[in-house]
């Protein structure tokens, strides 16, 4: 079973095989292709997820530009995590952190200037 987790390098990974009968009449090669098998099938059928280290950026925004800007994130490579509606609408935006710049500089484009970004910090997200 590890073999299999190493050979598809993935770390940070518990893996359990319960056995409801004794195997020996699989012997040990049967047995370890028997766990092997069904750990592969199960990453396969679950797949793999991945952490990526993200900016969390509050944005607020009047409501009448706020519909533009949903739509705009929305269609962009950051990840909207949530709208709060109140005087103004609050966005909660996830942005890797490799791409912190970028995000401040596309957003100057798509509000003109108007909408600034506070980095709340850095939060792992987990991506497929």
């Amino acid at each position: 079973m590890l073999e299999v987790l190493a050979r598809r390098d993935l770390t940070d990974v518990v893996a359990v095989v319960s056995r409801w009968f004794g195997g020996t009449k699989l012997g040990a090669g049967g047995l370890i292709r028997a766990y092997s098998g069904v750990l592969a099938e199960t990453l396969d059928l679950v797949g793999e997820l991945r952490c990526v280290r993200h900016h969390i950026f509050l944005l607020e925004s009047p409501h009448a530009r706020s519909g533009r800007l949903e739509n705009d994130l929305r269609n962009s490579a950051y990840r909207l995590q949530g709208i709060e509606y109140g005087a103004e609408a609050m966005f909660t935006v996830a942005v890797a952190e490799h791409d912190a710049d970028s995000f401040e500089a596309w957003l100057a484009t798509h509000s003109g200037g108007a909408i600034a970004a506070v980095d709340t910090g850095l939060r792992d997200l987990y991506l497929p």
